[in-house]
């Protein structure tokens, strides 16, 4: 008996007369097809399988200087096994991904001012807000002439 999930091939976990129950691969995305072999016979199911939705639970460091270039880690879960279906955005533009796993991904602030400058992560096309915005350190005089 084989069965698949988004094209990867999974061992199947329990078998009777009338089910297959597997656990999928870590992954991301939404209505993935699912289909199964037994004994040469192959049937499939269409948009049978949507992954959970990826969650943003903190960023870390929360501020950073203006000048830009603070490496923000994104924490959270479902982040997908691909880089290439991640992208993130920092205040409503696009940043690259320079580091991921399926729990992790790490970005870096471009260079600007302000505060509560929000931070998503895009996981195919699901999206996750940071619970807590990004803010910039305040300037600092640190002599007057």
């Amino acid at each position: 008996i084989t069965q698949t999930c988004s094209g990867v091939i999974r061992s199947v976990c329990w078998v009777s007369d009338s089910q297959l129950v597997f656990r999928p691969p870590y992954g991301a995305g939404v209505n993935l097809h699912v289909s199964a072999t037994v004994l040469a016979v192959s049937s499939s199911l269409v948009s049978a399988f949507t992954y959970d939705l990826p969650t943003l639970t903190a960023i870390g460091p929360s501020n950073g200087i203006t000048a830009g270039g603070t490496l923000i880690t994104l924490y959270g879960s479902n982040f997908g096994t691909s880089a290439d279906a991640q992208t993130a955005t920092f205040a409503g533009a696009t940043r690259s991904v320079t580091y991921f796993s399926h729990l992790i991904a790490v970005i870096s602030s471009p260079a600007g001012t302000g505060v509560a400058k929000e931070i998503t992560i895009n996981i195919e096309t699901q999206v996750a807000t940071a619970p807590s915005p990004f803010c910039y350190d305040a300037p600092r005089v640190t002599s007057v002439k």
